[in-house]
């Protein structure tokens, strides 16, 4: 007698569940035993996931199985899969702007997905990437809070950054973002943008005056972010 279609479903659910457990019983037990093997030298580069205190050689490593480190792999936070989003989809350039005070560069832009605490919400935000070199033979002062983004007539004021101070010492090299929280998300065509400025006596005007790093590019309209942040 043929058995009804409902039992057949039945019966493979319960193989698949079988099979999961058999599995994951195996994968303790293996751990387990990893864990209590005396006078072993731990490998120098443990599997990453492994409980604190868990040392293993390098031969029990390479006798886990492929999936079983999968599984004890720790997942990338929300904010590193923003960044690596962010490195993927952003626009490069790699262009160069230069004074006798600051060697800089704009390396690459695009819509940056973060979490707006003010608003409680996540918002894609304009970021710029960009390095800057002191070529003085003294410390001199970069002001990243004066970076913008000119557009359309209308400009956006830097919001944040990651410059950790204003002065740079000589010969040193920084990587830095700025962050345009205002800027439209279609933005495209001719744009400046300015990352930050610095100060300069200027003997034609006989007073300090404000040396703005402004790139001219172009830009695609630049693509959606997704990330685990939503």
């Amino acid at each position: 007698m043929e058995r009804p279609h409902g039992d057949h479903k039945l019966i493979i659910t319960v193989i698949i569940l079988v099979s999961i457990a058999v599995f994951l019983t195996a994968s303790t037990t293996l751990l387990d035993w990893i864990k209590s093997k005396p006078g072993q030298q731990p490998a120098e580069n443990p599997p990453i996931g492994l409980p604190p205190g868990v040392n293993i050689t390098e031969e029990e490593q390479n006798a886990i199985p492929p999936i079983a480190k999968t599984i004890f792999t720790k997942p990338k936070t929300p904010e590193e899969i923003a960044e690596s989003t962010y490195q993927e989809h952003s626009y490069y350039f790699n262009k160069n702007f230069t004074t006798v005070f600051f060697e800089t560069h704009l390396i690459r832009v695009g819509f940056f997905r973060t979490f707006d605490e003010t608003l409680n919400e996540t918002r894609d935000v304009f970021r710029a990437d960009y390095s800057v070199k002191n070529i003085q033979r003294e410390p001199h002062i970069f002001y990243p809070s004066e970076g913008k983004v000119w557009y359309n007539l209308d400009n956006f004021s830097a919001t944040d950054w990651n410059f950790s101070s204003i002065s740079v010492e000589q010969g040193e090299e920084r990587h830095a973002y700025a962050l345009y929280g205002t800027v439209p998300r279609s933005i495209s065509g001719p744009v400046v943008i300015t990352v930050g400025t610095t100060r300069a006596y200027s003997p034609i005007f006989s007073e300090i005056i404000v040396v703005p790093y402004g790139f001219n590019v172009t830009l695609p309209l630049l693509a959606r972010p997704r990330s685990a942040l939503g």
